[in-house]
C-alpha cells in the first residue's frame, strides 16, 4: 500500500475526504473566502502540504458540478503534483462564466 503523508499548515484547514464509497476522488477545500470575477484566475491555497512518494503523481481535477453550474474550472486542466513538491497544495481556479463567482471558506474546489 502507498503511503501519503498530509500535513495542515493551517488548523482549518481541511483534511481531503470522500464524498462516499464510490468517489474516486478527494475532495479539495478552499481556505479563503475568494470573489471571482468573469474570466478571472487565482491560486487558491488548501492550507495542506502532501507528500507524494517518489514514482507517483498526485493529479487534481476539477469538480464537475462547479464546472457544469458555475463556469468554475482549473487554469490548467489538470494540475500535478509532482513526487519532489513540497509546498502549499493550491488549487488553480479559473471563472469561465460571464459572472462574478464567490468561493467561501471550506467549499470544495477541487479533487485529487
Amino acid at each position: 500500500m502507498i503511503q501519503i503523508e498530509l500535513t495542515k499548515i493551517d488548523k482549518n484547514a481541511e483534511v481531503p475526504s470522500r464524498a462516499d464509497d464510490g468517489s474516486a476522488g478527494y475532495d479539495l477545500s478552499s481556505m479563503f473566502i475568494v470573489r471571482l470575477g468573469a474570466g478571472e484566475r487565482f491560486a487558491c491555497g488548501t492550507g495542506l502540504k502532501i507528500s507524494i512518494p517518489k514514482g507517483y503523481v498526485g493529479l487534481i481535477f476539477p469538480r464537475s458540478g462547479r464546472a457544469i453550474n458555475d463556469g468554475l474550472s482549473l487554469i490548467n486542466a489538470v494540475g500535478v503534483l509532482d513526487s519532489s513538491y513540497r509546498g502549499e497544495v493550491k488549487v488553480l481556479l479559473v471563472n469561465h462564466s460571464n459572472e462574478t463567482l464567490y468561493i467561501n471558506q471550506k467549499d470544495r474546489i477541487g479533487q485529487l
